[in-house]
């Protein structure tokens, strides 16, 4: 039988939007060439925010954080953690006075003490978030997997042409441009280094460059915290403009250096790198990192973008509605 949607690329978006769009009665298909969740969604732990550019992505933020509540009720477990988040840099004082108008209860703290021990005492003054914290990615993964069952199926689909299906929904990552020449993103490889951590620690942003670099970080784990570089200056390119998958010759040595120096100089708490991810990263046009795509048109719907684990929640709802109920 002809599914109602095929949904191509399993990452946290078309899982997230297959599940909705089985929730509103459709018969669905969901290709993946690889392993769930295995290209930008990999890793176990993502980083939970409300502070954004504009009000409205601030909004967007209050959405799918009930969103990730939504899920975790349905999963039996919290797909979010209660870590809390800290961001470092810029005007703490303004920006905590931004959420608090946009409805998200924030404040500035002038040290981060019990939120994350292993970072600098003189590290502050420090914007507080309590409602961010770590997304439990690859649980959330495995259980939107655990969700579709059957309907999740191991296909790369190198055309639309191949797919049989009344509507496509592609949130295909790095394969998104060879399915739908609307979006031109550029590439980069990066690096994530996760530490033995003691405690626990909050979700953290850092902006300031106090410490060499800016970075974020996030718990990926019970005694593990990771950081990464958020410059994609930063970052090496692929030769290959359109590569799909993280080359076989990149070399990351002068990223994990500078990830390690960073850590020595802003968390003196944290041990030993003890894991790695690396994933090849497909970045939008402009100066904005939360930007994304949501285009349709008859028969096709597409999502893009890079930064979008945190409001997957919420865009897999958005994606599923541009989806036709009388599409044949």
């Amino acid at each position: 039988m002809t599914p109602d949607v095929a949904v191509v690329g399993g990452g946290i978006l078309g899982l997230g939007v297959a599940d909705a769009l089985v929730r509103r009665g459709a018969a669905v298909v969901l290709l993946e060439r690889g392993e769930p969740g295995d290209g930008q969604s990999a890793g176990d732990g993502r980083g939970f925010r409300h502070l954004h550019a504009t009000r409205e992505q601030i909004l967007d933020a209050v959405r799918a954080r009930s969103g990730w509540d939504e899920w975790s009720a349905r999963a039996g477990e919290p797909l979010v953690g209660g870590e809390g988040a800290l961001r470092l840099g810029g005007d703490v004082f303004a920006d905590a006075e931004y959420l608090r108008a946009a409805g998200v209860r924030a404040e500035v703290v002038d040290v981060a003490g019990e939120h994350h021990p292993a970072l600098r005492a003189d590290a502050g003054p420090l914007l507080w978030d309590p409602r961010g914290g770590a997304i439990r990615a690859s649980r959330a993964i495995a259980w939107l997997r655990d969700e579709l069952g059957p309907r999740v199926r191991r296909r790369e689909v190198r055309s639309l042409d191949e797919v049989q299906a009344g509507h496509v929904v592609v949130c295909a990552g790095a394969g998104t441009e060879r399915l739908w020449p609307g979006v031109m993103m550029r590439r980069e490889v990066h690096v994530r280094v996760t530490f033995a951590a003691p405690e626990a620690g909050a979700t953290w942003a850092d902006r300031s460059g106090h410490f060499g670099a800016t970075a974020y970080g996030v718990a990926d784990g019970p005694g593990r915290f990771a950081l990464g570089l958020a410059d994609h200056g930063d970052q090496p390119t692929p030769a290959d403009p359109a590569a799909e998958v993280v080359p076989a010759d990149v070399d990351l040595a002068a990223q994990r250096a500078r990830v390690r120096a960073y850590a020595a100089a802003a968390f003196p708490g944290l041990g030993d790198p003890v894991d790695e991810v690396v994933r090849l990263l497909t970045i939008l046009p402009g100066p904005d990192e939360d930007a994304y795509v949501l285009h349709s048109e008859p028969r096709l719907t597409v999502v893009a973008g890079h930064n979008l684990f945190k409001l997957a929640p919420l865009l897999a709802e958005r994606a599923a509605a541009r989806v036709p109920r009388d599409d044949p």
